[in-house]
C-alpha cells in the first residue's frame, strides 16, 4: 500500500529539481517579475551560453541561472533565501563566482540595466538639454 502524501512529497521534490524552464512548452513555475524579458535574453544568451559539446551536459537551462541572479539582485535576499523553483543556491551562486572572475557579470548588469539613451544633438546636448 503506498501513502499518498509520500508521492506527492517525491512528486513535489522532482518538479523542485526538473532541470525544464517555464516557458510556452512549460508554464507551471510562476514567473516572478524579475525574470527576464525575451528581448533581454537575446542580448545575453551570446554571453552566458556554453558552446554544445563542451562540458557535462547541464542540468539547468542557463536563463534559469540569469533569472535567479537577476531574482536576488531585485530582491537583495542572501543566497540560501532563493525560492525552490529557481535552481539550487550552490548551482547559482557558483555561476555567478564564475562569470564574475570571468568579467562577464559586469556585462550581464549591463545588458540587463540598459536602457535605450536620447540622442544627441547638434552642440553635444541631449533634447533635454543636459550634455551627453
Amino acid at each position: 500500500m503506498t501513502n499518498p502524501n509520500l508521492d506527492l512529497v517525491r512528486t513535489q521534490r522532482v518538479a523542485r529539481r526538473s532541470p525544464h524552464w517555464p516557458t510556452a512548452n512549460h508554464p507551471d513555475r510562476p514567473r516572478y517579475p524579475s525574470d527576464i524579458s525575451d528581448q533581454q535574453w537575446a542580448g545575453l544568451a551570446s554571453l552566458v551560453e556554453h558552446p554544445p559539446g563542451v562540458g557535462r551536459p547541464r542540468q539547468y537551462e542557463t536563463r534559469q541561472i540569469v533569472d535567479a541572479l537577476n531574482y536576488r539582485w531585485e530582491t537583495g535576499c542572501s543566497w540560501r533565501m532563493l525560492p525552490h523553483d529557481f535552481p539550487p543556491w550552490p548551482t547559482v551562486y557558483g555561476h555567478f563566482r564564475n562569470w564574475q572572475r570571468r568579467g562577464v557579470l559586469r556585462r550581464i548588469r549591463e545588458v540587463l540595466l540598459l536602457k535605450p539613451r536620447p540622442q544627441a544633438a547638434a552642440g553635444g546636448q541631449t533634447p533635454q538639454g543636459c550634455p551627453g
